[in-house]
């Protein structure tokens, strides 16, 4: 379980970047395409009014889940992470896990994790995961993310409660999902999303209700301030998961998973110096994520009977700007090839890319001495 200071720290650094993000887009109209080429790969998503009904109790006072019941045995769990547009890389990743004979119990997913987890539970065949490369291949940007600079702006000025308007991703989600899906008890697997709570700083999760409806869980999980209204559920305001789980690894755990594959997507080291107050704080606020998901890798390798396979294919395309839905083809196959040769000669337990903890670096000579989580 996630400790609840680090993740009142993640809800609470979205006021402050969305100030500095709001303000640069009014005073320079240049700053949204570097926004959207950082920022926005973290999420997609929006609904203004939702009925579902998450779980509000704490977790020691809730019924077992479906994910819970379907891993009280030791189960499989994927676990998908936020990405954005790159999110087209797990369709490549799971195509690749399914053609090797791996399947999920259950799932867990937050941001474009959460709704790639729900499209396949719906259809967890090869064909089904072959439909939702079809629809990423044909998705436009203006889909998700309607408007303009000017009409961003205008909502700025006005004191909108977000850039874009209205229920586009949520429409799109209703358009797209499958005849007869509609809530989690639908699903042929168990899947678990999160979101986080403006109110109350928690981790919420969703799909413990099998009549809870998708659509608007999945909204909630992928509602990134300024860009995307809050979802607003039982007067509670509940934006993208990524705040406080970019990778839910805690959440598979806490669910019952005691075999995990972990898909993370994030863009990994940044090498040059940075300048700029956007650039500076928006990759502060990813070096805190990355931080969260290497103490929930810690935690998973240090459950006894925990296996965990950490597929990281964030690498792949990683400065791809948010409206570029041009190389979604590219996205799937780089995504299947590596997923592909990872499970050839797969490393359980072992963290790949960018797993430093922390560093001491020894004046005045800057010699460095590094903790890897290994």
């Amino acid at each position: 379980m996630r400790r609840p200071f680090v993740a009142g720290v993640a809800v609470g650094s979205v006021a402050a970047l969305s100030v500095i993000s709001l303000v640069l887009l009014v005073t320079c109209p240049s700053a949204s395409q570097h926004i959207s080429n950082t920022l926005f790969s973290r999420s997609s998503a929006a609904s203004e009014k939702a009925r579902a009904t998450p779980a509000l109790l704490p977790e020691e006072s809730r019924p077992m889940s479906q994910a819970q019941s379907a891993a009280a045995k030791g189960k499989i769990s994927w676990v998908l992470s936020a990405g954005a547009n790159r999110g087209a890389i797990e369709i490549g990743a799971l195509l690749a896990l399914m053609s090797s004979g791996i399947r999920p119990d259950f799932l867990v997913g937050t941001s474009v994790g959460a709704i790639n987890a729900v499209f396949f539970a719906a259809d967890p065949t090869e064909k089904g995961l072959r439909t939702m490369a079809e629809l990423w291949q044909q998705m436009h940007s203006k889909e998700v993310l309607p408007g303009s600079l000017l009409s961003r702006t205008w909502r700025f000025l006005t004191g909108a409660d977000s850039l874009v308007e209205g229920n586009a991703v949520a429409t799109y989600l209703a358009r797209h999902l499958p005849a007869g899906v509609r809530r989690f008890g639908h699903l042929k697997i168990p899947v678990c999303v999160t979101a986080a709570d403006l109110q109350t700083e928690a981790l919420i999760r969703y799909g413990d209700d099998p009549a809870g409806p998708l659509v608007e869980a999945l909204a909630a999980s992928a509602a990134f301030p300024p860009f995307w209204p809050p979802v607003l559920l039982r007067g509670r305001q509940h934006v993208d998961g990524a705040f406080v789980a970019d990778i839910p690894v805690a959440t598979a755990l806490h669910e019952g998973a005691t075999t995990l594959y972990v898909i993370d997507l994030h863009p990994g080291s940044c090498t040059p110096i940075l300048h700029g107050m956007t650039s500076i704080s928006i990759r502060a606020l990813e070096v805190m994520l990355h931080q969260q998901f290497l103490q929930d890798l810690r935690l998973a390798l240090s459950t006894p009977g925990v296996t965990l396979y950490h597929l990281y294919l964030g690498d792949i395309l990683p400065d791809l700007p948010i409206n570029d839905f041009s190389h979604t083809t590219v996205l799937i196959g780089e995504g299947y090839q590596k997923t592909k040769a990872y499970l050839a000669s797969p490393r359980p337990n072992r963290i790949n890319g960018n797993a430093i903890v922390w560093e001491t670096v020894s004046p005045p000579n800057g010699s460095v001495r590094s903790e890897l989580l290994h």
